[in-house]
């Protein structure tokens, strides 16, 4: 069976999983990041798989985009995997609707490490075991087209879809606190904007790594210091990957840093810089 795996990923949690499912199944590894210029993005293989990582409960800006410019048969077998800290919101469910009438046949949950706040009682190794547990699954159930819900926690993944109407006003009005946007804007236009709480510090040496690892190129070097630009992911790959340490959000709390140490830095850069 021909599989196309397109992924999003900013500290490389959803790159970890992509990469181990592509490996097992032999197919091809597509970040989304390097074709979400395009007008429309045609697909032609016996199954495709979209994964990515949950932001603010739902998709993240880029995944809106990619689905809706996606072409692809309705006999098109489609998985869909999620990568989370809290779960998976409705991300699942909007994205069935931009697809539909496409179906997607399996959609996964995978709980994993969360990269803006530290969680003392998640041990990554073992978040990583039923992760690669979970890739298991997922590649025998591509071999064997099943169809269905699968998790590595249902519990937090039931848990959280109906508390959404409840989260979605406490997100925006964190988001408005993070852009300094008063006038009405849409929630995607408030994450777009939330990198006006980016800022480089004094250790900051000008070496453009946040400019190469961002997947939306959000970042221009001007002055030999970093400035965002209003189109962010809040994916904190910058942040994460700066060498130096030198980038400061109130994104993230008491100073975390979080990347997958599975991934490294040439594996982020490629996504959006494919050689």
């Amino acid at each position: 069976m021909k599989v196309k795996v397109y992924y999003f990923s900013g500290t490389g949690n959803s790159l970890y999983i992509a990469k181990r499912i592509t490996e097992k199944i032999k197919g091809d590894l597509i970040p989304i990041a390097s074709i979400i210029s395009k007008k429309e993005i045609k697909v032609t293989a016996e199954a495709i798989g979209i994964i990515f990582p949950i932001y603010y409960a739902n998709l993240p800006n880029i995944m809106t985009t990619f689905a809706h410019k996606l072409r692809i048969c309705e006999s098109t077998y489609i998985f869909a995997v999620c990568t989370y800290g809290g779960g998976k919101g409705i991300a699942m469910i909007h994205l069935k609707s931009i697809l539909h009438p496409r179906k997607i046949s399996a959609i996964y949950g995978i709980h994993m490490s969360q990269n803006a706040f530290f969680k003392p009682w998640e041990k990554y190794h073992r978040l990583n075991k039923k992760a690669d547990s979970m890739v298991e699954l997922i590649c025998n159930n591509i071999k064997n087209t099943r169809k269905g819900f699968f998790s590595s926690n249902k519990l937090i993944d039931f848990m959280q879809r109906p508390l959404y109407p409840i989260l979605r006003p406490m997100i925006i009005k964190g988001l408005i606190k993070l852009s300094g946007e008063q006038e009405k804007k849409s929630i995607n236009e408030l994450i777009s904007f939330a990198d006006n709480s980016f800022r480089s510090n004094q250790k900051c040496n000008g070496c453009g790594v946040c400019i190469k690892v961002c997947p939306v190129n959000n970042i221009k070097l001007i002055g030999k210091r970093p400035q965002w630009q209003h189109h962010c992911e809040n994916c904190l790959a910058c942040y994460n990957f700066c060498p130096e340490m030198a980038i400061e959000t109130e994104l993230v709390s008491n100073n975390y840093h979080y990347k997958n140490p599975e991934i490294n830095l040439s594996e982020i850069i490629k996504q959006s810089h494919p050689v």
